[in-house]
């Protein structure tokens, strides 16, 4: 990963349109660039990507919380990023509980209901930003992998073989959020599928 920043916003509750012109804006200034808009293309999937000058892409990906905005920039490999807020996030526990592995299920039913939304906060904000990082949001079978589930322990690193990628990351507690940065390489030949898009057999 080249860089990853995150940071308060000057003005709470600013618009995910503000946050994909603060990204366009940082990546501007990392290349010299007047008009990033020019070197900016789409996967079929629609997940922005740089092609350079010299013909080599750059990945980048954002995330955005009311109070908070997240970003991460790679020339090596794809990238997918997410940030919730603790006590504000919007995702329901309902939808979150939908996309866990029976080990985390088994490992929900341990804790005590006011620790288990910021245990799922952790979960979620992996499974999400693989998702990015693969390119596919989550229409993937998020319930196919374990991720660190642990809301105790605030600083983990993890690394899954999933389809033909790598995915190697990081998850993170800050004051009031849970954040998680993860790229996906590519691998020659398949180490063994921890999950299954719906629907597609390759990444």
């Amino acid at each position: 990963m080249d860089w990853v920043i995150w940071g308060r916003k000057e003005t709470e509750g600013k618009t995910g349109i503000w946050s994909k012109e603060w990204i366009y804006s940082m990546v501007a200034c990392y290349y010299g660039k007047q008009n990033i808009q020019k070197l900016i293309q789409r996967t079929k999937w629609n997940k922005p990507f740089l092609v350079l000058d010299n013909g080599k892409q750059a990945y980048f990906n954002y995330s955005h919380t009311k109070k908070y905005l997240l970003a991460g920039f790679s020339e090596d490999a794809d990238v997918g990023v997410d940030i919730e807020e603790i006590k504000r996030g919007h995702r329901s526990v309902n939808l979150i509980t939908e996309c866990l592995a029976s080990e985390e299920r088994k490992y929900m039913k341990t804790l005590d209901k006011s620790k288990q939304r910021e245990a799922l906060l952790k979960i979620w904000v992996q499974k999400e930003a693989i998702g990015k990082a693969l390119g596919i949001g989550l229409i993937y079978d998020t319930s196919s992998f374990v991720a660190r589930y642990k809301a105790d322990v605030h600083r983990e690193s993890f690394q899954i073989a999933f389809g033909n990628r790598e995915l190697i990351g990081q998850v993170w507690r800050e004051d009031d959020f849970w954040a998680c940065v993860t790229q996906a390489y590519r691998i020659k030949q398949k180490t063994g599928a921890l999950g299954k898009e719906k629907g597609r057999q390759e990444y």
